[in-house]
């Protein structure tokens, strides 16, 4: 959520698009807490196969997600555009907040608040600008694959059409010369 806001700050800093209504809660994660959560797991777990969840005590609102970021940003008198409905995508949940009580039984939890977590990701992002320009590139590298694909569709089914015309062409005239030669004769 993070990267895709400041990417459309980066765009538009006097707007901000937000899927769902908004209010969809979530428990985000530092990643340097999950980073930790993973080794504190293996380091911890004897067993060879395992599952538990990284997540956070705490949970958050998208809008206020957002108010972070812009506080981070500078940007004031942002209007946020909130797409509806309380799922952001199809897939979404109004309410993401992970059951964490394995690793905490063992000693984890996480270290950074979500919403200290959001400051520290908006700031290193800031200073590295070149992490969002190489999202951004990814994006943009799909995006024209898919256009060239579509291109090259294009491309066959006009050159099936032309085959086709191509093979009409041909019996036609395969019988304007049979029926030439049965003049002829």
């Amino acid at each position: 959520v993070i990267f895709d806001f400041m990417k459309k700050l980066q765009k538009n800093n006097k707007e901000l698009e937000v899927l769902g209504d908004g209010n969809q809660k979530k428990s985000y994660l530092y990643v340097g807490d999950g980073v930790d959560g993973i080794f504190f797991a293996i380091e911890h777990f004897k067993e060879q196969k395992n599952i538990f969840n990284l997540g956070h005590t705490e949970f958050m609102n998208v809008l206020k997600l957002a108010d972070i970021i812009c506080e981070e940003l500078e940007l004031k008198n942002v209007q946020y555009k909130c797409a509806g409905g309380a799922r952001g995508w199809k897939g979404d949940s109004p309410l993401v907040h992970l059951d964490i009580t394995k690793l905490q039984k063992l000693g984890w939890s996480p270290k950074t608040s979500i919403e200290e977590g959001i400051r520290k990701t908006v700031r290193y992002l800031k200073q590295h600008p070149e992490a969002l320009e190489r999202i951004e590139g990814k994006e943009e590298k799909e995006r024209k694959e898919a256009e060239k694909l579509k291109s090259l569709k294009e491309e066959l089914d006009r050159l099936k059409d032309m085959e086709k015309d191509f093979a009409l062409a041909s019996l036609k005239l395969k019988n304007l010369r049979e029926k030439m030669d049965l003049k002829n004769k």
